[in-house]
């Protein structure tokens, strides 16, 4: 049993032919905040990010098949912001008055984001609620999440929910807008990097890499990388003191 602990998604990786153009898109959705760092957009959204890398990535470490326009994920809103209110009020009132709901956009390399509108209350930021990944090995992918990583997963349509604070990983076994091996996350833990390095002795690390020093949603961080068995790229990460306070 793993002693070290996964808090939440930190940030995600996604490759555009179009730098600019995805800029654009993700400005106009509510609540995200759009800058440039380093050569790479980053679409900042509440206490996480996406960090957007023109293709073909040159940075290291990247996915084992990168490619553009095949992430899919889910932003999810407390309540429904102004953009989406037509949508929701012509398409799905019962939903919108209950204060819950879902539809899907594409951005313009045709990755699929579902737009989540949930319960509003004080304070409550729009985050990414969930990732969805190809697990052509079902099996093996559940060892990875499940035994290596420690997290709960529960069966879903078309494959399992790995559970992650208030976000999940969806495991699908078959799709066809998902490619094996094309993802590239963050996950965040509040154990001592060290420590779950040594819990991960014997686990696909990405070579010669060790702990790294990196930049997160909320300031400075260390991370191991390694690779789930269908190649996606999964960094563990540990805030640096300064930033853990922010993790609740």
């Amino acid at each position: 049993m793993k002693t070290f602990r996964l808090l939440r998604l930190d940030h995600l990786v996604i490759d555009t032919e179009d730098l600019p153009g995805a800029l654009d898109f993700y400005a106009k959705l509510p609540g995200v905040r759009i800058f440039v760092e380093k050569g790479r957009g980053v679409a900042r959204i509440g206490q996480q990010k996406i960090n957007i890398h023109q293709y073909p990535p040159t940075l290291s470490p990247v996915a084992l098949h990168p490619a553009t326009g095949h992430q899919v994920f889910c932003l999810e809103y407390a309540g429904i912001p102004e953009p989406f209110q037509e949508y929701f009020l012509r398409t799905a009132a019962g939903k919108a008055a209950a204060g819950i709901g879902e539809f899907f956009v594409k951005d313009p390399d045709g990755n699929r984001i579902g737009i989540g509108c949930g319960r509003s209350f004080p304070g409550h930021l729009p985050r990414i609620e969930c990732l969805a990944l190809l697990a052509s090995d079902m099996e093996a992918s559940l060892r990875f999440y499940s035994d290596m990583l420690g997290m709960e997963v529960v069966p879903s349509d078309n494959g399992c929910l790995c559970k992650l604070g208030m976000g999940t990983i969806r495991l699908v076994a078959k799709s066809d807008e998902l490619v094996g091996g094309a993802g590239d996350f963050c996950l965040i833990t509040d154990t001592d990097i060290e420590a779950v390095l040594r819990e991960l002795a014997g686990a696909p690390l990405v070579p010669g890499l060790g702990i790294v020093r990196r930049q997160g949603a909320l300031g400075p961080m260390r991370s191991v990388y390694l690779r789930d068995p269908e190649g996606n790229l999964v960094e563990i990460a540990e805030y640096e003191r300064g930033e853990k306070r922010m993790l609740a």
